[in-house]
């Protein structure tokens, strides 16, 4: 009887520990179920705090497309700078629930200060976007950057790859707002930092600039600049290297121009591309400018025997977009009609902008080009006892024979160089 009465007695005790251990194990799934939740309440807030703060930074890069494209606009679809018209106003991302509004405040060719709606300031020479991300009503971020305009143009010849200069070459600079030289401004510069990035070769060239090499290049006597002979070089420092390599965009054609015919010697603005190449011979063919600026697509240019492409940039300047190679020979080439003072050629008139598709622009022949020429991943191929004036950014420059080179350096500051430098983001 006494052993029954131990059994009883150990069997309660068992079940008393069974149930607290029980209870603990209740509560610490409750506990970890509780925490488990938590993390996933905060995974999930996290989530569309990322996709609001992305959906921001989208609209902040949409904002920078579109001033490199137009280096006026406000951020409104008709310039009013009234924000009920927002040109970006809860744009949806794609595949997101996520949406971005833009604002603009662009003072790049103001003369002082202005104060955005927020209170920064934005200094002249300056543009202030700032993009709102939203992936709910509870979840938004704020994106904002400060641009300030750089012409692409910061150099007469710049090359991503390489320049070679050879023969009785002559490389100066002036500006056509004065008519005045500029002397010591016709800098050839370059991305690359190989050797012989840029090539010189014989004595009768002339350079009123520097050379400037890709960033952290060699400047030795064997390094990224080669310089064979004994050329005339004015510039101070001789030898240079960028700071930072410089970003050239790829070219991308406006779209909604009209699909034009090549017909006559009086060509309206629009899209030529499906009409063959653009063919000059013996008579002038005018393209005439616009307020804001006109624009042409040619799939290619051929001219030569003294039929030029005349631009009439009285009522604005003019942009001319290539799709396939350009040639210039036997005294043809491009003609500014406006001259600025001096009788010196305002070529910020006229931009060529290659897509990826032009391998090369060549000039021959005693031709003679006024324009500011945008191809990033074009050859630039000049002799002959041509001229230039204007300014180049292409892939590899060649520039041999008998020729002269004129740099704009009115292009270093000009409105319409299509570039700009990022001075700070911030995120908040």
């Amino acid at each position: 009887m006494k052993l029954k009465r131990r059994q009883n007695k150990n069997s309660g005790f068992v079940l008393c520990m069974t149930i607290i251990i029980m209870v603990l194990l209740l509560v610490y799934a409750l506990a970890v179920s509780s925490m488990a939740i938590r993390v996933s309440n905060f995974s999930k807030k996290q989530k569309l705090v990322m996709a609001a703060q992305f959906a921001g930074e989208s609209g902040v890069y949409r904002g920078i497309e579109e001033i490199k494209k137009n280096s006026s606009w406000d951020g409104t679809t008709d310039g009013s700078g009234d924000d009920s018209k927002l040109t970006f106003r809860d744009v949806s991302m794609p595949n997101s629930i996520s949406t971005y509004t833009v604002w603009v405040f662009n003072n790049l060719s103001g003369s002082g200060d202005i104060t955005a709606s927020n209170g920064t300031v934005v200094p002249s020479g300056s543009c202030y976007i700032l993009g709102e991300g939203k992936s709910n009503l509870n979840s938004v971020k704020y994106v904002s950057i400060m641009l300030s305009s750089q012409s692409i143009y910061e150099d007469g010849i710049f090359a991503e790859e390489k320049v070679q200069v050879s023969g009785n070459v002559d490389i100066s600079a002036y500006d056509s707002s004065t008519g005045l030289a500029a002397p010591g401004e016709a800098d050839i510069a370059t991305n690359n930092t190989l050797q012989s990035s840029i090539e010189l070769h014989g004595s009768a060239i002339t350079i009123d600039g520097s050379l400037v090499a890709g960033p952290g290049a060699d400047l030795g006597a064997d390094g990224s600049i080669t310089i064979s002979g004994h050329p005339t070089i004015t510039g101070d420092p001789i030898r240079e290297a960028l700071p930072t390599e410089r970003d050239l965009d790829p070219v991308t054609l406006p779209t909604g121009l009209p699909q034009m015919s090549i017909s006559g010697t009086n060509l309206s603005p629009g899209d030529y591309s499906n009409a063959g190449t653009l063919t000059i011979r013996r008579n002038d063919i005018i393209l005439t400018g616009s307020p804001g600026g006109s624009e042409y697509i040619f799939d290619g240019i051929n001219a030569t025997s003294r039929g030029k492409l005349q631009i009439d940039s009285t009522n604005g300047p003019v942009k001319i977009y290539l799709t396939a190679n350009a040639f210039f020979s036997a005294n043809s080439g491009i003609e500014i009609l406006n001259d600025g003072p001096a009788g010196m050629p305002l070529t910020g008139d006229v931009q060529i902008l290659a897509t990826s598709d032009v391998d090369e622009i060549k000039i021959r022949g005693r031709a003679e080009l006024s324009c500011a020429i945008y191809a990033p991943d074009s050859t630039f191929d000049m002799a002959g006892n041509s001229d230039f004036f204007g300014a180049i950014v292409v892939d590899t420059a060649r520039i041999i024979g008998h020729s002269d080179f004129k740099y704009d350096l009115s292009l270093r500051t000009w409105p319409g160089g299509g570039a700009v430098a990022v001075k700070s983001w911030q995120y908040f």
